[in-house]
């Protein structure tokens, strides 16, 4: 799939799965267009294009993907700096209130919505005429929390449920079109944050970011499989 397009969402730091991501599919001979909501997506940009083989093609833009301008924006970038778009890696989003339903506010519930699934649905909206032209694929990126809800994650849980059922909805109604929508789940990424969180002498599956993107970009050339979330949870 050398020469071969994708929009990374969720680059908005070096440590991020985004940009492991849009690192491995550069590695791997895509021409990439980053975004995420700071200012640093630009410079992030430089980074990952200095760091890719030669030849390498990375375009930035900086966008709100919750308004309904951003994820338009991203995809006329797109076509204007490659002239076409055979993948969207939906990987912004994240876990941001950890408390119990009977506790959340609207307001963090509706955020969570936002970041995690409304992204998504108006990124792949925006995506589906050049998509179609080329037969490409939509990874959006779920969680075990959406699959199965943990308490104390409720409006996450919720959000990510969201995300599933737009990527087996997205997947039925593009199949004729030759679009194909699927999902990853990723369990515990392996970040100092996450080790120190976890409890004391528990046995936890760790999964690497670069782990999560070898996952993506399977998805991305796997030409017979649609409307599937791929759970990828380490396996030590």
């Amino acid at each position: 799939m050398t020469g071969s397009v994708a929009i990374v969402t969720g680059v908005g730091a070096r440590g991020q799965v985004g940009y492991a991501v849009a690192a491995a599919l550069l590695r791997a001979g895509w021409r990439v267009l980053v975004t995420g909501r700071g200012e640093a997506v630009e410079a992030l940009a430089g980074e990952l294009e200095a760091g890719a083989p030669e030849g390498a093609e990375v375009a930035a833009l900086r966008a709100d993907l919750g308004s309904e301008e951003g994820p338009a924006a991203v995809v006329a970038a797109a076509r204007e700096h490659f002239g076409r778009l055979d993948l969207l890696a939906n990987v912004a989003g994240g876990l941001t209130v950890i408390k119990p339903l009977a506790e959340t506010t609207t307001e963090e519930i509706e955020g969570e919505l936002v970041r995690n699934a409304r992204t998504v649905f108006l990124m792949c909206r925006a995506a589906l005429p050049l998509l179609r032209e080329t037969r490409g694929a939509i990874v959006n990126f779920a969680s075990p929390a959406g699959l199965a809800p943990i308490a104390g994650l409720g409006a996450y849980s919720a959000a990510k449920a969201v995300v599933l059922s737009l990527t087996r909805s997205f997947a039925l109604e593009e199949a004729a079109n030759g679009v194909r929508v699927n999902a990853v789940a990723p369990g515990m990424i392996d970040t100092e944050q996450n080790r120190a969180s976890a409890q004391p002498g528990a046995k936890v599956r760790w999964v690497s970011r670069e782990q999560i993107a070898e996952a993506v970009l399977y998805l991305a050339g796997a030409s017979a499989v649609t409307g599937e979330v791929l759970a990828v949870r380490g396996v030590s």
